[in-house]
């Protein structure tokens, strides 16, 4: 019956899609996975059985298809397309990633309390947009609802009704088929009760609610007779006998939404919605509800969120997986970035841009622990377990959401994990206008600072000024950060234009004046700029944005950069740094900066201090991991150094940095043999990052023809001798000319080639160092010992 249906349907389709095979039961539909030849991607295929031709008005049944496909939800399954294909009446929607909640529910167990509010969440979410649209499911099961990365998504929006109006108006055919799933049909719905209306999507959520609750559906295991009798007058055994551990509040909003008459239900998805927000631990403690005051704050509107939950919900008692028994931990917390619900999937940088504001609104708070951007950004897409979450970031809670911008209106939605355990701890969702984004710190901080106080030893946020009255300057601002995160040379100029027009939509946006000055640092410190023409206008960005507002350590870590690598001011660096540390004290760059410091200071056990301090801060961070392995092997630790360049490797294995890094230390500690395998397996052998390298192995390993042929294409590298000036030391050092070695490095100086400032770390320089000419060069530098 398969291979006839689908060869009936390849033919009626013709050459506009390629079959590829049944994907299972689709309920009232065959279902087969295909790729639309014309754009090349793959479709769902849904058809009709044969046996419902005849019950069925086909223009009828297109129209009411076509009708539902207008549905654009990120949390629905779209209709593409819906027609007749030869005697077949079958509809497109898009392939989705993943399982069904019905493949998850047959493992045969409950599902984990938060798994269920969020999905719960998800599906009520789905509905109240449909709803507001006109159009009821009238099919909501676990087998049309798909779990997809973060969120679920529901599928089949409109083909109950279609089916219904197309054969009539009736909920059964004439071959008998029941339009709808007896499990989960409502009373008024069974009964045929032609005022069913959005209410039947209610309850059979409830119903789907109490089956992930229970492992079962109230009346499981009866004949399809006997469930539409039992859904029209018994009532469910009370969740609390079947699941003790259901908090209070959610067991009564599933029982309200399990109620036979539709009056006693929740009258809408939306009021579910809402009453799901509401609910907390299972202790019972309420989260704010939504209001329509004005804003002030957008930047601070999750942190404020978070802050009064963790507060209200005793954060002090959180501990990492690493403190002794009976030793209280400082409270720690991961953000992870919040998903865009957008419509159209495009708000990416704003709902980045809002985890990283929440992340550096948080990390002010003085006893709180707050992992860096990196790590957190590291789970991004990936649909983590939160408890995986919290044993590789050491922290004791998670803080997840998602965030849709549509139009001139925001929702923002929040869910705090317990990462030990995996339990929500607290969730609300916040309807805001979007041009009034700017005052929700306003309606929440008085609350956050008081129940912090007690909670955190008296400790309380510091202040921080509005960042600016203007939404688009902070929507401009948002998009510059979301590219200057990506580190590559067109992103970088993307994300100073963005800067550049929020800062000329707000003239004193001082946030905006930082990124700036981020961007110029970063372009001269990985040589995509050179460093004599953009270290200076960081530096005039960065004291802009300090003249504007004195408190952002982003913008003292910025100038901080500045003095040690272009001005050569390690006592002004120092004092940046360290003003950085009191403004936010787990902004992990101000420590990864401060190492580079103690290095040029040839302080190696301070750096690497400052090194391990940022990898606690940002465990998964690339650069930061990079750089710590750079203090180990400073500090001649060789084996840690490549067990940490190989961790990194774990995490990233293109980080292009760690080219050379592992082979490099080989030679250092005479493993020649090693070095020259790990070298003759890089993609980049021209690299010069690692040409240096290859040069000491080839010398030092007598291999004198390779040596000399590595150092000439090491030399017709663009710009070497400015970008690449350690490299070319190091050549000329294996090649025994020491004068050529310094004056590589008297030229990478004179660039400002921030290589250069980290020579006192590096073991392979040591021979230099009772040159008179070494001391020199650090003198030069301002770094003299």
């Amino acid at each position: 019956m398969t291979e006839a249906l689908a060869l009936q349907l390849g033919t009626a389709l013709g050459a506009a899609f390629r079959i590829e095979r049944e994907l299972g039961g689709g309920g009232m539909s065959r279902v087969f996975l295909a790729t639309e030849t014309a754009l090349d991607r793959r479709v769902v295929i849904k058809v009709l059985p044969p046996e419902l031709e005849g019950a069925v008005s086909t223009e009828r049944f297109r129209r009411e298809m076509l009708l539902a496909a207008q549905l654009q939800h990120p949390l629905i399954v779209p209709l593409l397309a819906a027609g007749v294909a030869g005697d077949l009446l079958y509809f497109t929607m898009p392939f989705v990633e993943g399982t069904s909640l019905r493949a998850e529910l047959d493992r045969g167990s409950a599902l984990p309390l938060p798994q269920v509010v969020r999905i719960l969440r998800d599906v009520l979410e789905a509905l109240s947009y449909a709803h507001e649209q006109g159009v009821v499911h009238r099919d909501i099961k676990p087998d049309n609802v798909l779990l997809a990365r973060h969120h679920a998504v529901v599928t089949d929006f409109g083909v109950a009704k279609a089916l219904s109006l197309a054969g009539g108006g009736n909920f059964k055919t004439t071959v008998g088929l029941v339009i709808g799933s007896p499990p989960y049909m409502a009373p008024e719905q069974a009964a045929g009760d032609p005022a069913t209306d959005h209410r039947v999507d209610v309850y059979a959520t409830g119903v789907m609610a109490y089956e992930m609750l229970t492992g079962a559906t109230p009346f499981h295991g009866r004949l399809p007779s006997q469930l539409l009798a039992a859904h029209l007058v018994e009532k469910p055994d009370p969740l609390e006998t079947r699941r003790p551990d259901v908090p209070r509040a959610l067991s009564a909003l599933v029982m309200r939404m399990l109620e036979k008459n539709p009056a006693d239900r929740p009258q809408s998805a939306d009021q579910a919605l809402t009453v799901l927000a509401e609910i907390g631990t299972p202790s019972g403690p309420s989260a704010p509800t939504r209001s329509s005051s004005a804003w002030r704050n957008g930047a601070l509107a999750l942190a404020t969120v978070a802050l009064t939950v963790m507060a209200a919900l005793g954060i002090a008692r959180w501990r990492g997986k690493s403190a002794p028994a009976g030793e209280r931990r400082a409270p720690s917390l991961a953000v992870l970035p919040f998903a865009d619900l957008s419509p159209a999937r495009d708000n990416e940088y704003f709902s980045d841009g809002m985890s990283e504001e929440l992340i550096g609104a948080l990390s002010r708070v003085p006893g709180l622990r707050v992992v860096g951007r990196s790590s957190s950004f590291a789970f991004k897409g990936q649909n983590p377990d939160v408890r995986e979450v919290g044993r590789k970031l050491d922290v004791g809670a998670v803080l997840e959401g998602t965030v849709r911008k549509s139009g001139n209106t925001l929702r923002v939605t929040a869910q705090l994990i317990d990462a030990a355990s995996g339990f929500s701890l607290w969730s609300n969702t916040y309807d805001r206008d979007l041009h009034n984004i700017f005052a929700l710190q306003d309606e929440l901080s008085g609350a956050i600072v008081a129940a912090l106080r007690d909670r955190l030893a008296g400790a309380t946020a510091p202040a921080a000024p509005a960042p600016t009255a203007d939404v688009e300057a902070y929507n401009d601002y948002l998009q510059g950060r979301y590219f200057w995160n990506r580190r590559d040379p067109e992103s970088l100029r993307r994300a100073l234009d963005f800067f550049a027009r929020a800062i000329k939509r707000d003239a004193r946006y001082a946030q905006a004046y930082a990124g700036v000055a981020d961007v110029y640092n970063v372009q001269g410190g990985l040589s995509f700029e050179r460093p004599l023409v953009v270290f200076p206008r960081a530096k005039e960005a960065a004291i802009k944005a300090l003249a504007l507002n004195p408190n952002l350590a982003e913008a003292h870590a910025a100038l901080g950069f500045v003095h040690l690598f272009s001005d050569w001011d390690g006592l002004g660096a120092r004092q940046e740094f360290e003003r950085a540390f009191v403004l936010d004290p787990n902004y992990a760059t101000a420590h990864m900066y401060c190492s580079f410091y103690f290095v040029a200071v040839a302080q190696l056990d301070s750096a690497l201090a400052q090194m391990e301090r940022a990898r606690d801060l940002d465990p998964l961070s690339l650069i930061i991991n990079f750089r710590l392995g750079d203090a180990l092997y400073g500090l001649h630790r060789f084996d840690d150094a490549i067990a940490q360049y190989r961790h990194i490797a774990d995490l990233d294995s293109t980080f292009a940095p760690l080219k050379g890094a592992v082979p490099y230390v080989m030679v250092l500690k005479g493993d020649l043999a090693g070095a020259l395998r790990e070298f003759a397996a890089l993609d980049k052998p021209g690299h010069p990052w690692v040409s240096g390298d290859r040069v000491i192995a080839y010398v030092r390993s007598g291999f004198a023809d390779s040596a000399r042929v590595t150092f000439e294409r090491l030399k017709r590298i663009p710009n070497v001798e400015a970008f690449g000036s350690t490299q070319m030391a190091y050549a000329w050092m294996a090649l025994g000319v020491p004068d050529s070695a310094f004056a590589a490095l008297d030229r990478g100086a004179t660039q400002r080639h921030v290589g250069v400032t980290a020579i006192p770390e590096d073991p392979m320089f040591e021979p230099l160092h009772g040159d008179p000419r070494y001391g020199a060069l650090l003198r030069r530098m301002g770094f003299a010992r």
